[in-house]
C-alpha cells in the first residue's frame, strides 16, 4: 500500500445510500480538455437524464477537507446519484430544469483521471452501484495541445455561448512537446480499465462527437443500458459552441514555421493539417514512436501563453 494514498483503504466503505434500481448509472472518465462540458449540455438535452460535469470539483469546491475522506466523498456521490433527477436545490445536486417532468432514466457523472486516487474511488464506487463505464478521449492530441494553451489567454475559451476566431502564435518546440504530452496522457488514459477491471461500454472519441453530436449521445445511452427511444428537448436558448476555428492554419499565426518544425514527426504533422472533426489512430504516436527524434523537454508552465503570443497582431 502506498504511503499517504487516501483511497487505499484497509476496510471497504460503507455504503450508507440505497439507489433506485428504474435507471442507469453511469461514469465518464476522460482527461481535460476533451470537449466534456459540451458533452454535459448535450447529455442534459435528453428527456429523463441528469448528467454532472466533473462532480468530484464540485464537491471539493463545497469542502475542501470533507473532499478527502472517501466514505464521504463515495456516499455523497451516491445520494447525487439517487436524486439527480428529482431537482434538490443545493449546490451539486441541482438538475436540469424541468427534467423531473420526465421518467428518470439515467443519471452519471464525469471524473477527471488523477490517476490512483481516481482509481481507488471508482473502485470503490464500482462495488456500490455497478455503474456502466464510458471512456471520453482526444485523439487529435495537436489540437488538444492548443486547447490547453489558448485558455491561459484572457477571454478564451474552447467551447463558449459565440465564436471568437482570435488567432495565436505559439512556439513550435512548446507545441510539440505540449502535444507528446497529450499522446502519453492519452496512453495512460486508454489503460485505465485495466488497472480499474472494468470494461467499458462505450468510448467517446471527441472528434467523432463532434461530427454528430445527436448520434453520439445516443450511442453512450444504449451502450449504458437505456432502451427506449430517447426523446430530445427543444434545442437550449444559448447552445455552447466552438469558440475558435477547428482548423490550426486558421488560429496559428505562424502557422508555417510549425508545419516546418513538424515535419520530422509525420504523425503530428497530419494532427495538426487535419481537417474539422478527423479521428486518428494514435498509437503510431504514442510514446513518440512515429519518428525516432528527441523529444524535446517540457519546462515549467509550458501551457501559459505570453501576452504577445496571445495577441500576436
Amino acid at each position: 500500500m502506498r504511503r499517504g494514498n487516501k483511497w487505499a483503504l484497509k476496510t471497504p466503505i460503507q455504503m450508507n445510500v440505497v439507489l433506485p434500481q428504474d435507471r442507469a448509472y453511469f461514469l465518464v472518465y476522460k482527461g481535460f480538455r476533451m470537449g466534456s462540458k459540451w458533452f454535459e449540455e448535450l447529455m442534459n438535452r435528453v428527456k429523463g437524464v441528469n448528467f454532472k460535469f466533473e462532480l468530484h470539483h464540485c464537491f471539493a469546491e463545497e469542502d475542501l477537507e470533507a473532499s478527502h475522506n472517501p466514505d464521504n466523498m463515495v456516499n455523497k456521490t451516491l445520494s447525487y446519484l439517487r436524486s439527480s433527477c428529482n431537482c434538490v436545490k443545493a449546490k451539486c445536486f441541482d438538475c436540469v430544469e424541468d427534467n423531473q417532468k420526465y421518467p428518470c432514466i439515467a443519471s452519471g457523472f464525469s471524473l477527471v483521471n488523477y490517476g490512483r486516487d481516481s482509481v481507488m474511488y471508482v473502485r470503490q464506487l464500482y462495488g456500490a452501484t455497478n455503474f456502466k463505464l464510458v471512456m471520453h478521449v482526444r485523439t487529435n492530441h495537436v489540437k488538444h495541445a492548443v486547447s490547453f494553451m489558448r485558455t491561459t489567454c484572457a477571454g478564451q475559451h474552447n467551447h463558449a455561448y459565440e465564436t471568437n476566431y482570435s488567432m495565436f502564435a505559439i512556439d513550435p518546440q512548446r507545441l510539440i512537446s505540449r502535444s507528446m504530452m497529450a499522446s502519453r496522457t492519452h496512453y495512460r488514459l486508454t489503460h485505465v480499465p485495466d488497472t480499474l477491471g472494468i470494461e467499458p461500454v462505450y468510448y467517446v472519441i471527441y472528434e467523432i462527437l463532434q461530427q454528430n453530436p445527436e448520434k453520439e449521445i445516443e450511442n453512450v445511452l444504449r451502450a449504458v443500458g437505456v432502451s427506449s427511444y430517447i426523446a430530445w428537448k427543444p434545442q437550449v436558448e444559448f447552445p455552447l459552441v466552438k469558440q475558435g476555428s477547428d482548423l490550426m492554419n486558421e488560429t496559428l499565426t505562424n502557422y508555417n514555421e510549425v508545419e516546418l518544425a513538424f515535419g520530422e514527426r509525420p504523425c503530428l504533422l497530419r494532427m495538426l493539417k487535419a481537417h474539422r472533426f478527423q479521428s486518428f489512430n494514435v498509437k503510431e504516436c504514442v510514446m513518440n514512436r512515429s519518428a525516432r527524434v528527441p523529444v524535446p523537454p517540457v519546462p515549467p508552465m509550458n501551457n501559459t501563453l505570453t501576452a504577445k503570443e496571445c495577441n500576436p497582431y
